[in-house]
């Protein structure tokens, strides 16, 4: 089996400078290493590199993986597409008389068995490096799949409900409005959960508002309220029913209530899905997973439009918007003087081995403290 299939353009016809052409093929080499390295690790994988010239001021790589051969029962041997795929542009722009490339990744897609996210970035970030870039733009369209989840979940909504920012924020890449995006998300992540819940969906009614038959709107704005309810409940009344029965609950970190803030809850969320349960628990892991299932098909997000005044953009982010905002198409890292913005870290206090309900952690005597009046919040 061969290498590498390798279609590399010849750059010279691109109207850039010779240092320019001399840079760039450096970068091509570069990516070019990467591919043979991915070829010495994973044996058995084919990959594919392009080099295409879009335009006398754009150059575009593309790196394919992680594909293997196979035998198809009437065609033959056919080429099954693999788990790596990266896209980028890089365009030469000329600013104040000055030519600048910029790098535009178009698109990513990775088994992190093969290329982490990380390494993707930094794959991104040293091409720029090499030519000199001004800037490396990306749409932030990133997903979440885990065995827990019956379907992908967007990583943004994941990251900002739990530390304030985006994982593409956290490397680097912001919006134009990020200072304005970051103060609304950071107010969602105090708020309780149930308000914040109840919030959203109570939002996401106001397009039944532009039906005429106002009796028919408010039946039915009650009547999925009332369903959301009853599901919430359910939702809250199973961790407080199995944190009773099954104590690690609190030791991995997933102890939920309905008085913890936003934060307190996804934190907890974050770190029970980036990590593996015991197999001996699996059935009520997967009873835990179909009940986050639930909660994250509740949260939604709501995009920026680019194409608003700051006024608008300010209004659209006001106090009674209770929307995950995510970030618009471009988010933009720069070469010359990166941001890396502050996360709002919640440390969750973790014990190596579990202790029995009602025992201090300081004193093993036995308690004798009065029955707790605390009641906990049902709504409906």
């Amino acid at each position: 089996m061969e290498i590498f299939k390798t279609e590399i353009e010849d750059i010279q016809p691109m109207d850039i400078s010779k240092k320019e052409k001399e840079l760039l093929n450096r970068s091509i080499e570069y990516v070019y290493g990467i591919v043979e390295n991915l070829y010495k690790k994973y044996s058995k994988s084919v990959y594919e590199l392009y080099g295409i010239i879009r335009d006398p001021k754009s150059y575009v790589i593309v790196l394919r993986g992680g594909s293997y051969m196979y035998n198809h029962s009437k065609k033959g041997p056919r080429l099954k597409q693999g788990n790596i795929y990266l896209k980028m542009t890089i365009t030469y722009t000329i600013t104040n008389d000055v030519e600048e490339p910029t790098i535009h990744v178009d698109l990513i897609k990775a088994n992190e068995n093969m290329l982490t996210g990380n390494e993707i970035i930094n794959i991104s970030k040293k091409i720029g490096e090499m030519i000199n870039a001004k800037y490396i733009e990306l749409a932030d369209a990133s997903t979440l799949v885990d065995a827990c989840l019956d379907s992908s979940i967007p990583m943004a909504t994941l990251y900002i409900l739990s530390i304030g920012v985006s994982w593409y924020n956290t490397k680097g890449f912001l919006s134009p409005y990020f200072d304005i995006e970051q103060e609304h998300n950071h107010r969602l992540l105090s708020l309780n959960i149930v308000d914040f819940l109840i919030a959203q969906r109570e939002y996401t009614f106001k397009y039944l508002n532009a039906r005429g038959d106002i009796e028919w709107v408010n039946n039915e704005k009650t009547k999925r309220m009332s369903k959301f309810i009853d599901n919430m409940n359910s939702f809250f009344d199973f961790f407080e029913k199995y944190d009773k029965k099954y104590p690690f609950f609190e030791d991995i970190g997933l102890f939920i209530t309905r008085e913890m803030t936003v934060q307190e809850v996804f934190t907890r969320i974050k770190l029970f899905i980036l990590r593996e349960l015991p197999k001996n628990r699996t059935t009520i892991y997967k009873s835990v997973c179909s009940h986050l299932n639930w909660l994250f098909s509740q949260i939604e997000g709501e995009y920026i439009d680019v194409e608003k005044s700051e006024e608008e953009i300010q209004q659209q982010l006001s106090s009674s918007n209770p929307m995950v905002i995510l970030y618009c198409d471009e988010l933009i890292y720069d070469m010359k003087n990166p941001i890396i913005p502050t996360q709002l870290n919640y440390n969750i206090s973790r014990r190596k081995t579990p202790r029995k309900r009602g025992t201090s952690i300081k004193s093993k005597k036995k308690s004798t403290s009065k029955k707790s009046t605390t009641r906990r919040r049902t709504y409906g």
